[in-house]
């Protein structure tokens, strides 16, 4: 490979590309990964903003926390229609809706799951790793966050972890099946959400005790004062302001 090509590529892009070519087609961009915000939870969009129309009595849907948090990042979407047939022993078998894609491989008990708690292995009965068809390259110095996409509730449970994605590009994920699932055929489909990717900058911050002196007390009122004498939207309007400013 040019090394010095590759690095000479733009540093400010979340770049991806697929191993298995067909889905570089630009005809199946719906199955390539996506910003966040377009796997928004439908369930998220139903929740009245308060309750019974009372401004003082406001639900999550009005917190500016958890809107924020799930439209970070990007979603890889599976990549095609696969059952998993799990059997009453624990022994297991894939198939696809097609031919050649790529697949799923037992990832060992001791791998993972027979170290957890006690309390913990009572949940699963089958650990698998996603042969993920998908490549991540970030800019120099930036890794991503692997989760679940938390708030889809999905049983079948993608686990967490941390990729330096500037120096490497496959993310082969575990994925832990719960117990209740033992005898049964477990359907993923294509284009749900299936990882959550959020980059980062890998940079240290310094742990400093600050003093509640005069002067800290009139910065944690002004900005409480900024985000809540609007009734709605202070937090996003106040967060664009500092964006705009680079704070």
């Amino acid at each position: 490979m040019n090394w010095k090509f590759w690095k000479s590529t733009p540093q400010n892009n979340f770049e991806f590309w697929s191993v298995f070519d067909p889905l570089n087609d630009p005809r199946l961009d719906h199955l390539w990964p996506q910003p966040a915000s377009q796997f928004f939870p439908e369930w998220f969009k139903n929740v009245p903003r308060n309750i019974d129309n009372d401004p003082a009595k406001p639900t999550i849907r009005k917190c500016p926390v958890f809107p924020e948090f799930m439209t970070q990042g990007y979603i890889i979407p599976m990549w095609c229609d696969f059952d998993i047939h799990i059997k009453q022993d624990g022994s297991w078998a894939w198939e696809a809706a097609t031919q050649g894609n790529y697949g799923w491989e037992w990832h060992h008990p001791d791998q993972y799951l027979n170290w957890l708690p006690d309390n913990e292995q009572s949940k699963w009965c089958l650990s698998l790793k996603a042969e993920n068809p998908w490549r991540i390259k970030t800019p120099e110095g930036w890794s991503c966050y692997v989760h679940a996409p938390l708030y889809h509730f999905n049983e079948v449970q993608p686990l967490s972890g941390s990729i330096r994605t500037d120096i490497s590009h496959e993310i082969n994920v575990p994925v832990v099946f719960p117990k209740h699932m033992l005898g049964t055929t477990v359907t993923l489909k294509r284009g749900d959400p299936f990882v959550w990717l959020i980059p980062y900058r890998r940079e240290k911050l310094d742990l400093v005790k600050r003093d509640y002196d005069e002067k800290t007390q009139r910065m944690t009122a002004a900005a409480h004062y900024n985000v809540m004498s609007k009734f709605d939207n202070g937090y996003k309007i106040a967060g664009q302001k500092s964006d705009k400013k680079g704070l």
